[in-house]
């Protein structure tokens, strides 16, 4: 990415000549939050496949009972096939960053265009994703005590689907929120400062 050539290429677009944006200094610091993006995108990355690699161990480290395994085994799969079609769309758009050379406004805007996109993407992951580790949890729990967990399904189902419904909304209200603030952390203030600077350059575009 050049911001030096800014100038240039928006001239270019441009049949009346324009001014050099006075805040060019502060669009070269514009670098800097598409930098820090992709290396959050790197680190989430490598968490992400650390989290699919030490999954597979959890059924011999709980020493889970075999009926428990095959519902594990089904789940692991589905947090499988999702997790690698996120990679693979994250990695695209971590790519594009480091070959995009914004040097045009529809560059810039397509750019734009895709951070938002994919930050909509990461929300969608992540909802995704709370079923899965919702099973692995319950797996895990029940067993610890299989034959209690099974007394209490077939004697009181009223009272174990509801307990479990109430903890079910409980924890995606708790993930909602929490990925709310982590995607702004993570990605979104670096999503809006690139907003900013494209409202900046069309206010000096149009002085």
């Amino acid at each position: 990415m050049n911001f030096d050539d800014i100038k240039s290429a928006w001239n270019k677009e441009s049949e009346q000549p324009i001014e050099v944006p006075k805040t060019i200094e502060s669009l070269k610091k514009a670098q800097m939050p598409l930098d820090k993006f992709r290396k959050n995108m790197r680190g989430e990355a490598m968490f992400q496949v650390v989290a699919l690699l030490a999954s597979v161990f959890i059924p011999g480290y709980f020493n889970l009972i075999p009926a428990l395994r095959v519902s594990f085994n089904c789940t692991y799969i589905i947090f499988v096939i999702t997790t690698v079609y996120f990679l693979l769309r994250f990695y695209r758009l971590y790519k594009k960053i480091g070959q995009s050379s914004l040097t045009t406004k529809d560059s810039l805007y397509e750019l734009n265009y895709d951070l938002k996109s994919n930050l909509e993407l990461y929300k969608m992951f992540n909802y995704m994703l709370l079923p899965v580790f919702l099973v692995f949890g319950a797996i895990i729990l029940v067993n610890f005590n299989y034959d209690y967990f099974m007394k209490v399904i077939v004697n009181e189902p009223g009272y174990f689907y509801l307990v479990f419904g109430l903890t079910v909304l409980s924890i995606y209200i708790m993930i909602h929120f929490f990925a709310i603030i982590w995607l702004n952390q993570y990605y979104g203030k670096y999503a809006k400062e690139i907003e900013s600077l494209i409202a900046e350059l069309k206010e000096e575009q149009e002085d």
